[in-house]
């Protein structure tokens, strides 16, 4: 049996940006399960500034179209509205909810890189 580790699923990604302010201020996220994973590291990073690193380091290489729907959607100082953010990018409600959907696509292949493609390449096999 092969195991992949290092594989973040987009449910997870999605969930970091809805809780975005939660992540950005270091605080738990109000869903997030309780896990005992040993001792805690010598240096005091915490594993939600980790995910925050990783989450900051894809969304700068995000394309810039899919930078400004993260930003309206989720990483906003302010509440965007949803109608304010449809006419910001001048789409209608369908396409905004497709790129948010490509969005947190193409986060999940940033984040992922090589052990994604391992992942993928060990489903092709069996």
């Amino acid at each position: 049996m092969v195991t992949i580790r290092g594989v973040i699923s987009k449910e997870q990604i999605r969930d970091w940006l809805e809780n975005w302010k939660s992540l950005e201020a270091g605080d738990k996220l109000p869903d997030a399960i309780s896990l005992n994973s040993g001792s805690t590291s010598m240096d005091g990073i915490t594993s939600g500034q980790i995910n925050k690193i990783m989450l900051d380091d894809a969304l700068s290489k995000l394309p810039s179209e899919l930078k400004r729907v993260v930003y309206l959607r989720w990483t906003s100082a302010e509440k965007i509205r949803f109608k304010q953010a449809l006419w910001a990018l001048g789409v209608q409600k369908s396409e905004y909810y497709r790129r948010c959907d490509l969005a947190i696509a193409k986060l999940y292949d940033i984040i992922n890189g090589l052990a994604l493609n391992y992942a993928k390449l060990y489903d092709k096999i069996h």
